[in-house]
């Protein structure tokens, strides 16, 4: 409360319970960073070759390739 002397083993209890609670939150944070990060799109590795998006190991079709339907 406002204006009430707080003692000095109090003052060291808040202190402490202080430095608890900010390195909660900061642990939170981490996690929730994370999460987040990882709805990002494009940022997760692919399990696939090759860094991105881009279509690689194709090529144009040429005559007497086997013709895959389906």
């Amino acid at each position: 409360m406002v204006g009430l002397p707080v003692r000095d083993s109090g003052r060291e209890e808040a202190t402490r319970l202080a430095a608890s609670l900010f390195e909660a939150v900061r642990r939170l944070q981490i996690h929730v960073q994370a999460a987040a990060d990882s709805l990002l799109p494009g940022e997760g590795a692919s399990r696939l070759g090759g860094g991105g998006v881009e279509v690689t190991g194709v090529r144009e079709y040429q005559p007497g390739d086997e013709v895959k339907i389906g």
